[in-house]
């Protein structure tokens, strides 16, 4: 029989007190660590997308999104911290850092735990990235997070505005994030269209049945869309349009064509309405029909089809087709193209063999087999409109009479008429509301027993300011009209590597407030196929100070070369902006300089070209060969001249230029090195030539049933040229000498 003792822990640590207190140790440290996991303080399921988890021997940390998605975190989101010790929330703030940098406050929730709160909310589409600081581990712990961009279309194909699209073309839709579905509830397109969908990540495709040719196609995506996995949704509608292709051409067609379908004429006038055509219809017979509406309203509505077709489609409004059955025929007839031209210019003309009367016509005519439309009215009132911001100015006159039109009325929709005044003057003192884009606004202008004179103003729809009489549309105009802007950039071609400086001034136009703060940003401008971009690729912050001044700079290692724009933009609005180019060029070894010793010359006059060739710290260039080649009009003549030890050298020329025309045409000079060492160095200049020293003017009037013709002649005056002054301002010719008679 063997005894053994009853078990107890009496009897056992007497008998091995080591390998007993070893025993204990291991058991109050298990202990110790199942009291940490079961208090959750490491809980996994705390874990969210993005979530980024550093461990070192003195503390452990966690930061997470409160609210987020598949899609990234909401931009009001703030964050939670975990971390393995209680520090107070300076201490954390003192190590922690954010970038892009955002202010923030910290507060301390429970013990390890805070909450970050941004003081405004996120930037979309952006990545924000935290920074942990351990200094007892010298370490360094981070985190991302995407912020949630806006769920929107970001290309179509085709684009906005394309135009001689393929028919067998489908329509994409491409969004800024995938997994969209039941888009048919969303999609709307005009003319409507049978088709179906196909869904490829973040694109979807409508595949059509069938598209019709030279056809303007509209296209909306109603806000509301949503996709997968987000409670996102679009906020706005998205529209776009195009035309298709016209696979039915009569080769002849680009042979002829208006110039404007809107002619205004007075009874006193042989209507002449101005058109392209090549020399093969020089001697072609053009068909001629007018047909007459009964009144201005039918005149007005047929006008107005015009604005159906935007500007932008690719087709010629003159082809328009008009219902003109139930219109009265008034005149018949057939005749040639006119060809009118002077030294600058040539213009084609289908000119009436006589006068019309008082009225409001269609005219159509017929070349190679294809129909042309255009729209005139035969009125003794001219009018000159100008729409502002505001107030509107209109002027009346009567052509006839040769005066200003007193008490003429001036109405359009949703205005009250106003009438001239003695002057012929009127003032509109309140908005004129802005037609839709490409459409003219009407105005209609009635004196009594007369018929009243059609005026359409024309929306001008153009990033940049147009001189043209009517409205300016475009969001840039508006903001031209606020601020005086300028904007100056140190060059206007940069190398790759180069930095960018940037100076300017805003100034509010009235009394708004001057933004205190603006962003510079540097953006790209592209086609990619059908579809046009704007990318931005850099931007600064700038402060605008008291005078309106700012100032910044961009600074690049390797800027891909192309086409950029400076914006200075203040919220959502751009204020201005500059166009520049980066290019990769070689500076030249010594530049090139050719100046003429005369602004303007006679035919038969002399002229000396003087030319430097200098290194660029100034020492010249001897002995270098060059090549001159001058141009007038299309005549070329050539040769070749050699710098002297000084860098200097001279050409003489006797251009011998002889026309009938007095008109000044330009004696172009470029010169270059023969033997191009590196690269080709080119200079050039110009002289402005007279033919003739005596200027002749016609000008023919009628009056009643007699014709009168007025010749004026002057001698020319070279002395009063300098630089660009021969071309004349519109109202005199500068080089406008003595009269002289000449017999």
């Amino acid at each position: 029989m063997v005894y053994k003792e009853p078990f107890s822990m009496k009897n056992i640590i007497p008998k091995n007190k080591p390998v007993m207190i070893s025993i204990c140790a291991v058991l109050v440290l298990s202990i110790t660590l199942l009291i940490i996991f079961a208090s959750g303080f490491f809980d996994k399921g705390q874990k969210q997308p993005a979530l980024g988890s550093n461990t070192s021997d003195n503390v452990k940390m966690e930061i997470m999104p409160i609210s987020s998605d598949s899609a990234g975190v909401d931009l009001k989101s703030g964050f939670k911290l975990l971390c393995s010790k209680s520090w107070d929330e300076k201490t954390i703030k003192s190590s922690l850092s954010v970038f892009p940098e955002h202010e923030y406050t910290l507060k301390r929730v429970i013990h390890g735990e805070y909450m970050l709160s941004f003081n405004s909310g996120l930037k979309p589409n952006s990545i924000y990235r935290f920074a942990f600081n351990d200094e007892k581990s010298d370490k360094t712990y981070s985190w991302a997070f995407q912020t949630k961009k806006t769920f929107q279309v970001v290309r179509t194909l085709p684009s906005d505005k394309a135009t001689s699209v393929p028919l067998n073309t489908g329509i994409e839709l491409t969004f800024s994030y995938s997994g969209v579905e039941n888009i048919e509830s969303f999609l709307e397109i005009f003319p409507k269209v049978e088709g179906r969908f196909e869904y490829r990540n973040k694109t979807v495709v409508f595949v059509p049945k069938e598209l019709k040719p030279e056809t303007i196609y509209r296209v909306m995506v109603k806000k509301g869309l949503g996709f997968k996995g987000s409670e996102l949704k679009t906020e706005q509608d998205y529209k776009f349009e195009f035309q298709t292709e016209n696979n039915n051409i009569n080769p002849n067609y680009w042979h002829f064509t208006l110039l404007d379908t809107f002619y205004s004429f007075t009874t006193q006038d042989c209507p002449a309405l101005e058109v392209y055509a090549d020399e093969s219809l020089r001697d072609k017979d053009i068909a001629v029909d007018v047909y007459k509406y009964p009144g201005v309203a039918e005149f007005e509505s047929g006008v107005k089809k015009y604005d159906e077709y935007p500007d932008w489609a690719y087709s010629d409004k003159s082809r328009i087709d008009f219902d003109i059955s139930g219109l009265e025929k008034v005149s018949s007839f057939t005749t040639r193209i006119y060809n009118s031209s002077n030294e600058y210019w040539r213009s084609s003309f289908v000119c009436f063999p006589e006068q019309m009367h008082e009225g409001y016509y269609i005219t159509r005519l017929v070349c190679n087999d294809t129909a042309y439309n255009v729209h005139m009215q035969i009125n003794d009132m001219m009018s000159y409109i100008m729409v502002g911001n505001g107030k509107t100015l209109a002027w009346v006159m009567d052509s006839a009479a040769g005066k200003p039109v007193n008490g003429a009325s001036i109405e359009a929709d949703g205005i009250v008429p106003v009438a001239t005044d003695k002057d012929g003057i009127a003032e509109i003192l309140r908005s004129i509301p802005l037609p839709k884009e490409n459409s003219s606004y009407y105005f209609k202008i009635s004196v009594p027993s007369k018929l009243p004179l059609v005026v359409p103003v024309k929306a001008q729809d153009s990033y940049y300011d147009s001189e043209e009489y009517g409205f300016l549309s475009s969001e840039y105009s508006r903001l031209t009209d606020k601020y005086w802007t300028y904007m100056y950039l140190d060059r206007g071609v940069y190398l790759p590597t180069d930095s960018i400086n940037i100076w300017g001034v805003v100034k509010p136009r009235s009394g708004d407030a001057l933004p205190s703060d603006a962003v510079l940003q540097l953006v790209s401008r592209g086609y990619a196929g059908y579809q046009e971009y704007t990318a931005q690729v850099d931007s600064t912050r700038v402060q605008i100070s008291p005078l309106g001044t700012f100032k910044g700079k961009l600074e690049y290692s390797n800027l891909s070369p192309g086409s950029y724009n400076i914006e200075l933009k203040s919220g959502s609005d751009i204020i201005i902006s500059r166009y520049f180019e980066v290019r990769k060029y070689v500076k030249p070894a010594y530049t090139l300089g050719v100046n003429p010793d005369k602004p303007a010359m006679f035919g038969w006059d002399k002229v000396k070209f003087g030319v430097q060739a200098g290194f660029f710290d100034g020492t010249p260039v001897s002995g270098l060969n060059l090549d001159y080649y001058y141009f007038i009009g299309p005549d070329m003549k050539e040769g070749k001249v050699t710098c002297d030890e000084n860098g200097h050298t001279g050409i003489e020329l006797y251009p011998e230029y002889k026309t009938d025309s007095w008109h000044p045409v330009s004696l172009n000079m470029s010169l270059r090195n023969s033997l191009a060492e590196e690269q080709e160095v080119i200079s050039g200049c110009s002289v402005e030539l007279f033919p003739k020293d005596t200027m002749i003017e016609v000008n023919g009037t009628k009056k009643g049933s007699s014709g009168i013709i007025e010749v004026k002649t002057n001698k020319i005056d070279l002395s009063c040229i300098t630089g660009n002054s021969v071309y004349h301002d519109g109202k005199d010719y500068p080089y406008r000498g003595e009269p002289v008679d000449l017999s």
